[in-house]
C-alpha cells in the first residue's frame, strides 16, 4: 500500500545495543533548527547495558510541523500574473516553492540519534533500503474531475534530504493549479520508522483574464452611409480585439467567455440572442464586424417592398428604419477550485467553474438609422417628351405680357385649352369632363437609387433588382385641399382604376410625394396646372353693337322710300375687345339682398334697386319702356336680338328662343335662378383663386351678304377674310330700299372667323355666323301735289325717261333714282318691284362719289331739275332732291299745314341723334379699363367689366 510522508525525515542507525529515536525537526525557522542540531550531539545517546528482549523504546514524538504556522495544509490561491516576479511561463509553474525555509509550507526533516549527517553520502535505491532513509510518496488531483495521480515513492538519505528537501518537495511534481498531498516517512536500521509526515497544498487560480477596453458607450448614426458603418465597425472590431488580447496567466486559461449578439432589423423586430460562446478566443466574430452591413433578410426586404399606402393614401406607414446591434462580452475562464480540506466531487464529475473579474466586461448597441434619402437619392416627376394630353407649347406667345414658362420638368407648369363656354352645364367647374387625364397621359414618376451609397449597394447586393422600382411608393393629390390618391407602381395611373386627374378651376396643383417604408424621399414635388377655358366666341353684343339702324321701329327716312343702316367695324371698341378676350364679368346681375340673380323681367332702376318691369319691352336687365306695345317689342326682338323681351303684367313673359352661344339669354329660361353661375357637383376649393385668364381670340375677317324676304338670290356685302387678322377699322352706311309691301324684311347675314390664340398655324379659323333682320314700313301719310303742278310728282313712268327699279346703274338702261329715292353710296335694293316668291334678286352696289343721275322730265323742260345730294346726317348716303338747301331735302305746303313753314323733315341725323341717345341710355359695355390693341390680337391683361345701367 502507498504511504504518505512529510518531507524532512533524517534516519540515524543504532547498535543493538543501543535504543536510537527519530524526531521530527522543522525549517520553518533555520536558527532555531542550527540549536537544536547542537543539543542533538551532546545528548542523543543514551549507553546503559540492555536486555536482549527489549530493543527499541516507545515513539513518544510529536507530530511533525510544516510552516511557520504549524498548519498541515495550505490553500494557495492565485491572485495576480506573478509571471513578472517568479517567472513563471506556463501552466506549470503556477506557484512558487513554498516548501522553502520561512515559506507556507517549509520543510521538516528527521532527525535520528545516528549522525548521519557526518556519514558520507550515500544513494538511496530500493535495494538498499535496509539502510536508514527517507520515503516520499505523492497524490496529486491537477484535473476537471477528481481524477487522482501519484508519483512514485522516491527515496533519500537524511543528509541529502536535510539540505535538498525544499528542492525534492517542489520538483517533485509540476506547479500547476490542483491538490497536491505530501507523505514523508523516514526510516531507521533494522526497519525503525517515523510516523508519518503529511501535508497538502492545494492552488486555486484565482487570477482572471483582464483586457484593455475600446469604448463601451451605446452608439448611435444618423443615415446609413459607408463613412457611419465603417465607423461603428471600428468600436466592434475594438471589442473583438479586447477579447482577443485579454492578459491572463497560463494556470488556468480555458476561456469561457460570455458573449452575444442581439440583432433589430430594420423594422423594429429583435432576433434572438446569438451566443458566441464556444467560439475560440482568436475567432475574427466577422459576423459582428458585418452586423450592421449585412444584406437586407428575406423580412426585412418583405416589409421594405410592401406599400406605404396599404391603409390609406392619407396616412402612410412608415418606419424609423433603425437597425440595432446588441453586443456583450464578459471575459471568463474555467478554473477547478481545489482545496486540501475533506474530499470533495465524485471522481468523473466535471468540477469546473466559469469565473471572471467583475468589471472585465463591454456591453453597448449600436444602431444607424437608414433615411429614405440614404435608400433614394432623387426623385422627379418628369413631363413626357409627347404627353398624351399636349398642354399649350408656348403660353407666352398665347398670352402676350405673361410671366408663364412652357411646359418642362424644370419649370413645372402645364397650360391646358379647354373648350369650356360659359352657358355650359361644367362652367363653373371649368368642364372638367373635356379634361380628363391619368397621370401617365403626362408625367413619368422617376426615382434614382442612391448607389453612390456602398453601405446601400451592399444591403441589396442579393436582390434581383437594382432599382428603385420595389422600394419607392408614389402618391398624389389635386390643389393642397385635395384628397391623396396612391400612384399604381405597376401602371404608373392611380391605383383607382377609375379615377382621373380632372381640374374644376382655374390653377390647380397636382402635389406628389414618394415614399420608402423609411419615410418621405425628399420635398413634395409640385406641378402647377392652369385651364385655360376657351369660350364659344360670344359675338351677340359685338354684333348688334355694330349696327345702327335710325330711331327706335322700323320707319322709313321721312319722305323717302328707303331706311339708312350704318354698319360700323372698330377693332378698338369695349364689345370687340371683350369678346376677343373673354373675362370673369357676369352678365346677370345680384341682388346684393338675397344674392340672388336676376330673373327675367327684373331690372335695375336709377337708383340701382330691383324693379320688375310690367307691361312694357325689358332690356337685358337694364330698363323696361313701357310705351312699347308687344307688337313693336316683337319686331325690335327680330331686329336687336332676344335680349328684349316683353313682360305682361308683374313681369309674366313667354319663353324665348334664344340663341345658342349667349349665357344671358339662355338665362331667360331660368327663372328658378338663384346662383349667378351654374351649380357644380364637383366640390370647388374655398381658397382664392388667381384671377382667370382665358384663351384669347384673334379676329380674321367676315364675309356678308343682303337678301330680301322672298328674294331668290343674295347679293354680296362684305369681305374681308382674306386679310387675315390685319383688320382695319370701317364704316359702311347702307340705304335699304323700301318694297311695295306693308313691312319690307331685308335681312343681312355675315360669317366671321375667329382663330384661338392656342391653335397652331395650320389650324383653320372657326366661323361663326350671326343675322340681322331690318323691318321698313311707310311712316309718311300720303299727301297733295296741288301746290306744286309743275313739279315731278306726277307718275314716275311719264316724267322719267329711265324708269328707277332697273337694276344696272351703267349700261344702256342705268338705273335712274326717282325723287327723294337714294342715289348714292351703298344702295340695297330689289332687282324687280314684284314681291313673288323667287321673281326678284337682291341687288347690292355702291356708287362713285357723285352718285347716279336722278330722274328729270324730257327734255326741254324749266322746272329745277331733280340731284343727287347728300342725305343730311349720313356722310355717304344721297338722295335725288330739288332742294336749294342742302340741310333741307323737302318742302312742305303751307296750305295743307295752315302755315308756311320750310321743315327739315325730322332730318336723318336727328333722326340718329335720337336713336344715338337711346342706345347710349341702354349700353351694356362700358369701358372701365383698356389697353390698346392691335387688329391681330389683344392683350391678355386687358379686363372689361360690364355694367348695367
Amino acid at each position: 500500500m502507498h504511504r504518505f510522508l512529510v518531507p524532512g525525515l533524517l534516519t540515524v542507525g543504532t547498535l543493538p545495543s543501543t535504543r536510537a529515536t527519530i524526531e521530527w525537526a522543522s525549517t520553518a525557522d533555520r536558527n532555531q533548527l542550527v540549536g537544536e542540531r547542537l543539543a542533538l550531539a551532546e545528548s542523543a545517546y543514551d549507553v546503559v547495558p540492555g536486555t536482549a528482549s527489549e530493543t527499541r523504546r516507545p515513539d513518544n514524538y510529536g507530530q511533525c510541523v510544516w510552516g511557520p504556522s504549524g498548519s498541515y495544509k495550505y490553500d494557495f490561491l492565485i491572485t495576480k500574473d506573478n509571471k513578472d516576479s517568479d517567472g513563471e511561463t506556463s501552466r506549470t509553474e503556477c506557484f512558487a516553492n513554498v516548501f522553502e525555509t520561512g515559506k507556507a509550507l517549509a520543510y521538516p526533516f528527521p532527525r535520528s540519534s545516528y549522525h548521519y549527517d557526518t556519514d558520507p553520502n550515500h544513494a538511496v535505491t530500493e535495494d538498499s533500503l535496509d539502510k536508514p532513509h527517507i520515503a516520499l510518496d505523492i497524490e496529486f488531483d491537477v484535473s476537471k474531475n477528481n481524477a487522482v495521480s501519484v508519483v512514485d515513492t522516491q527515496y533519500f538519505d537524511f543528509e541529502n534530504f536535510e539540505t535538498n528537501a525544499a528542492s525534492i518537495l517542489y520538483k517533485s511534481t509540476g506547479h500547476s493549479a490542483g491538490r497536491y498531498k505530501y507523505n514523508l516517512k523516514a526510516y531507521d536500521f533494522e526497519g525503525v520508522d517515523s510516523k508519518d509526515c503529511s501535508t497538502c497544498l492545494s492552488v486555486t487560480d484565482l487570477y482572471r483574464p483582464t483586457g484593455v477596453k475600446g469604448s463601451c458607450q451605446n452608439a448611435n448614426k444618423d443615415g446609413f452611409t459607408k463613412a457611419n458603418v465603417d465607423e461603428l465597425k471600428f468600436q466592434v472590431d475594438k471589442l473583438v480585439e479586447y477579447r482577443q488580447k485579454a492578459d491572463n496567466n497560463k494556470c488556468s486559461d480555458d476561456r469561457c467567455d460570455t458573449l452575444g449578439l442581439v440583432r433589430t432589423n430594420f423594422f423594429g423586430v429583435e432576433s434572438e440572442r446569438d451566443s458566441k460562446a464556444d467560439t475560440k478566443v482568436d475567432d475574427a466574430l466577422q459576423s459582428w464586424k458585418s452586423c450592421l452591413s449585412d444584406a437586407l433578410t428575406d423580412a426585412e426586404w418583405a416589409k421594405l417592398t410592401t406599400s406605404v399606402f396599404t391603409t390609406s393614401p392619407s396616412f402612410p406607414s412608415v418606419f424609423t428604419c433603425a437597425r440595432s446591434c446588441k453586443y456583450d462580452v464578459t471575459l471568463k475562464e474555467f478554473y477547478t477550485p481545489y482545496s486540501c480540506a475533506a474530499d470533495y466531487g465524485v471522481e468523473g464529475l466535471d468540477r469546473r467553474q466559469c469565473a471572471g473579474d467583475a468589471t472585465q466586461f463591454c456591453n453597448f448597441t449600436q444602431t444607424v438609422t437608414a433615411r429614405a434619402s440614404d435608400l433614394v437619392s432623387k426623385v422627379q416627376v418628369a413631363l413626357k417628351p409627347s404627353p398624351v394630353k399636349p398642354p399649350i407649347l408656348d403660353p407666352k406667345t398665347v398670352f402676350p405680357g405673361s410671366n408663364y414658362n412652357a411646359p418642362s420638368t424644370t419649370s413645372k407648369e402645364l397650360h391646358f385649352d379647354v373648350t369650356c363656354d360659359n352657358n355650359a352645364p361644367e362652367f363653373a367647374t371649368y368642364c372638367t369632363s373635356h379634361l380628363q387625364v391619368k397621370v401617365s397621359d403626362l408625367f413619368k414618376l422617376e426615382a434614382t437609387l442612391n448607389s453612390d451609397n456602398d453601405a446601400v449597394k451592399a444591403l441589396l447586393a442579393n436582390r434581383p433588382t437594382t432599382t428603385t422600382n420595389p422600394i419607392v411608393f408614389w402618391r398624389v393629390k389635386n390643389t393642397l385641399a385635395g384628397t391623396w390618391q396612391e400612384i399604381s407602381a405597376a401602371t404608373g395611373d392611380l391605383k383607382d382604376s377609375t379615377a382621373v386627374l380632372t381640374f374644376p378651376q382655374f390653377k390647380s396643383e397636382l402635389v406628389f410625394e414618394a415614399y420608402t417604408a423609411c419615410g418621405k424621399v425628399g420635398d413634395s414635388i409640385t406641378w402647377t396646372i392652369y385651364v385655360h377655358r376657351t369660350e364659344v366666341v360670344h359675338i351677340d353684343d359685338w354684333w348688334y353693337s355694330m349696327w345702327d339702324c335710325g330711331a327706335a321701329g322700323k320707319c322709313n327716312v321721312e319722305h323717302t322710300d328707303f331706311r339708312v343702316c350704318k354698319f360700323k367695324f372698330d377693332p378698338q371698341c369695349d364689345t370687340y375687345l371683350s369678346m376677343l378676350n373673354p373675362s370673369d364679368a357676369k352678365n346677370i346681375p345680384i341682388d346684393p339682398k338675397t344674392n340672388d340673380a336676376y330673373k327675367v323681367c327684373e331690372y335695375k332702376d336709377d337708383k340701382n334697386g330691383k324693379k320688375t318691369c310690367s307691361e312694357g319691352c325689358w332690356w337685358h336687365y337694364a330698363s323696361c319702356d313701357t310705351a312699347s306695345s308687344e307688337e313693336a317689342c316683337a319686331d325690335r326682338i327680330r331686329e336687336e336680338g332676344s335680349r328684349f323681351v316683353y313682360c305682361g303684367k308683374d313681369g309674366a313673359h313667354a319663353p324665348q328662343v334664344i340663341e345658342q352661344e349667349t349665357l344671358a339669354m339662355q338665362m331667360l329660361l331660368q327663372d328658378t335662378l338663384t346662383t349667378a353661375a351654374p351649380v357644380s357637383t364637383t366640390p370647388i376649393p374655398v381658397n382664392p383663386t388667381p384671377l382667370e385668364v382665358r384663351i384669347q381670340w384673334q379676329f380674321f375677317g367676315m364675309t356678308c351678304s343682303w337678301k330680301y324676304q322672298n328674294s331668290k338670290a343674295a347679293a354680296p356685302f362684305l369681305s374681308t377674310a382674306s386679310l387675315g387678322a390685319a383688320q382695319p377699322a370701317f364704316d359702311k352706311e347702307v340705304a335699304i330700299k323700301m318694297q311695295n309691301v306693308d313691312v319690307t324684311e331685308v335681312t343681312v347675314s355675315c360669317d366671321f372667323f375667329f382663330k384661338s390664340n392656342a391653335a397652331g398655324a395650320d389650324v383653320k379659323p372657326t366661323k361663326r355666323s350671326r343675322s340681322k333682320t331690318v323691318l321698313i314700313q311707310n311712316c309718311d301719310h300720303p299727301r297733295w301735289n296741288a301746290e306744286r303742278p309743275t313739279d315731278q310728282g306726277r307718275y314716275i313712268k311719264d316724267t322719267c325717261d329711265v324708269v328707277s327699279w332697273y337694276s344696272d346703274i351703267s349700261g344702256l338702261k342705268p338705273r335712274q333714282p326717282a325723287p327723294f329715292q337714294a342715289c348714292k353710296g351703298a344702295l340695297l335694293y330689289p332687282s324687280d318691284p314684284s314681291i313673288e316668291e323667287g321673281k326678284s334678286s337682291t341687288i347690292y352696289v355702291e356708287t362713285g362719289s357723285t352718285g347716279l343721275a336722278c330722274c328729270n322730265p324730257k327734255s326741254p323742260t324749266t322746272v329745277a331739275p331733280f340731284t343727287c345730294q347728300n342725305l343730311p346726317g349720313t356722310t355717304s348716303i344721297g338722295l335725288c332732291t330739288d332742294s336749294k338747301d342742302p340741310s333741307i331735302y323737302y318742302t312742305r305746303s303751307v296750305k295743307f299745314f295752315g302755315e308756311s313753314v320750310i321743315d327739315a323733315a325730322q332730318s336723318y341725323v336727328r333722326e340718329l341723334v335720337v336713336a344715338g341717345g337711346l342706345l347710349a341710355a341702354v349700353a351694356v359695355v362700358a369701358a372701365v379699363s383698356a389697353k390698346k390693341s392691335s387688329v391681330a390680337g389683344v392683350k391678355m391683361d386687358d379686363a372689361y367689366l360690364q355694367l348695367l345701367a
